[in-house]
């Protein structure tokens, strides 16, 4: 995997959800995190449930993230 880049890993389908896992490479959660954290700021409006949304992405997204400090102070 080269530097800043995501690679879909699996596709689950379960039932009619289908689920993503997604490795992703230092450059690439930060630029995720800068991504997600510019749009809430940004937002277009739409449906609450969707802002909700991408505001549960980016708590998700914080804490991979912190969990990436802690593995860079250690090293």
């Amino acid at each position: 995997m080269t530097l800043g880049q995501v690679h879909i890993d699996t596709i689950l389908s379960m039932k009619e959800e289908l689920y993503f896992n997604f490795q992703v490479d230092q450059d690439a959660l930060r630029l995720l995190v800068k991504c997600v954290d510019r749009y809430l700021e940004k937002w277009p409006g739409g449906k609450p449930s969707e802002q909700e949304a991408v505001k549960n992405m980016l708590i998700e997204l914080n804490k991979a993230s912190l969990e990436l400090q802690f593995i860079e102070d250690t090293i």
